[in-house]
C-alpha cells in the first residue's frame, strides 16, 4: 500500500511537470532566407496560428533594414508594427488574422577574400537558399541540403544561430555534387573543413538586376504606407465625439478606474467577448485607448484622449 502510495504521488507529480513544460501559446513560426553575393538576406517569416491573439511577438534579425520591413496578414493589409528590441518585433493583429507574413532585407554576411559567411538567427525552422551557382564551405548545427534549379538549400529543423559559409562563383566546372547532411567537423587547427559543392554546369550571378527590383517594390510601399498614415486625421474630442455612444463611454469609464483584459472588461459590463473586441477596436481607432501585452495578456488603457472625452462628457448638461 505504501508502495503504491509513492507510485501514484510520482504519477502525479510528472502529470505536473509535463503540464507545466507546455507552450500555452499554439503560433507557429517559419523563416525563409534568400542570400546574395553581397551579404543580404531576403527573410520571409510565416507566422501562423494566432488569430487569438492580438499582440504578436517575432524574432528577427538585429541587421535588419528597417526601411525595408513590410509586415501583411491573410487579407493581404498592412498592419502596425515596432521594435520592441534590435532582434524583436512587435506586431498588431488588429484584423484577428490567423496568419502573418513578414518580409525585410537583413545585412547578415561578413564578406573577405571572396568568402561569404552569414550569421543568423531564427525563432523557428528555417530554410536558407544560396545564390545559384555557390560553392558550399561550411556550416554548424544539423541541417539537410538539397539542390534545385542550381541553387543549394539548407533546411534547419530548429530555430538557434547558425553559421553558413560559401563562395558565390560566376562560373564553376565540375561533374561531381557531394551534399553534407551533419554537422561538419573538423580534421585539423581550422574549425572550417573546405566542402565545395560544384554545380554540375555553367552558370552566371546576376543578383543586382533581383536586388534592384526588390529595393523599388520596398521603397515603393514604405512610401505608400507613410502617405496613408500623413492622411490619417488628427484626433480631438471635438472630432470624435460624434463617434462614439454610451456604450463606448461605458467601456472608457471602466478602464480608467483600473486596467482589464477583454475577458475581465466583457465580464464587468455583462457583455460578448466578441462585442467588446468590436468596440476596443473602434476605440483603438479613435485613439482613445492603448493596449499592452501583459504576460500573454492583453490589458486596455485609456489614454489622455479618452480621459478628456470621458471628462467632457461628465460636465456636459
Amino acid at each position: 500500500m505504501k508502495f503504491n502510495g509513492l507510485l501514484a504521488t510520482f504519477i502525479f507529480m510528472a502529470l505536473l511537470i509535463n503540464v507545466s513544460c507546455v507552450d500555452a501559446s499554439p503560433r507557429q513560426l517559419n523563416y525563409l532566407y534568400r542570400f546574395s553575393v553581397e551579404g543580404y538576406a531576403y527573410v520571409t517569416v510565416f507566422v501562423v496560428d494566432i488569430s487569438d491573439e492580438y499582440v504578436i511577438h517575432v524574432p528577427i534579425e538585429e541587421s535588419v533594414v528597417r526601411e525595408s520591413l513590410i509586415v501583411i496578414d491573410e487579407f493581404n493589409e498592412l498592419l502596425p508594427t515596432e521594435f520592441v528590441d534590435s532582434y524583436l518585433l512587435l506586431i498588431y493583429n488588429i484584423n484577428s488574422s490567423d496568419r502573418v507574413v513578414i518580409n525585410y532585407v537583413a545585412k547578415v554576411a561578413d564578406i573577405k577574400d571572396g568568402f561569404v559567411s552569414a550569421f543568423i538567427s531564427p525563432g523557428g525552422p528555417s530554410k536558407v537558399y544560396l545564390p545559384k551557382a555557390s560553392a558550399l564551405v561550411y556550416f554548424n548545427g544539423s541541417a539537410v541540403i538539397s539542390i534545385t534549379d542550381n541553387a543549394i538549400s539548407l533546411s534547419f529543423g530548429d530555430g538557434g544561430k547558425y553559421v553558413i559559409s560559401y563562395i558565390p562563383l560566376t562560373i564553376l566546372e565540375g561533374l561531381t555534387t557531394t551534399a553534407v547532411v551533419n554537422e561538419t567537423k573538423a580534421t585539423d587547427s581550422s574549425y572550417l573543413v573546405w566542402l565545395y559543392v560544384i554545380l554540375p554546369y555553367l552558370y552566371y550571378v546576376i543578383p543586382i538586376g533581383a536586388l534592384l527590383i526588390l529595393a523599388a517594390v520596398a521603397y515603393y510601399l514604405f512610401r505608400r504606407r507613410k502617405s496613408e498614415e500623413a492622411e490619417l486625421p488628427k484626433y480631438d474630442v471635438e472630432t470624435i465625439k460624434s463617434e462614439v455612444d454610451e456604450r463606448d463611454i461605458e467601456i472608457l469609464k471602466a478602464v480608467m478606474i483600473k486596467e482589464l483584459t477583454i475577458s475581465g472588461l466583457a465580464r464587468e459590463l455583462g457583455l460578448s467577448k466578441s462585442v467588446v473586441w468590436r468596440r476596443i477596436r473602434k476605440l483603438a481607432h479613435l485613439k482613445l485607448i492603448t493596449t499592452a501585452d501583459v504576460n500573454g495578456k492583453i490589458y486596455i488603457k485609456v489614454t489622455q484622449l479618452g480621459r478628456e472625452l470621458v471628462e467632457r462628457g461628465s460636465k456636459s448638461p
